[in-house]
């Protein structure tokens, strides 16, 4: 949810934000849309850092 609020307020497109978390557009839509089975845990905490 601090990930999507966060690239909600930075008010880029998903292929801006992704770029600058460092995934692919896809990747963030995934987790933008809850698929967080897809993240291992060491994945989600990375993107949060980031």
């Amino acid at each position: 949810m601090a990930i999507r609020e966060a690239v909600e307020h930075w008010g880029q497109t998903q292929a801006q934000a992704a770029r600058r978390l460092g995934v692919t557009q896809p990747r963030l839509n995934d987790l933008l849309r809850g698929r967080l089975d897809r993240f291992s845990l060491g994945a989600s905490f990375a993107l949060a850092a980031r």
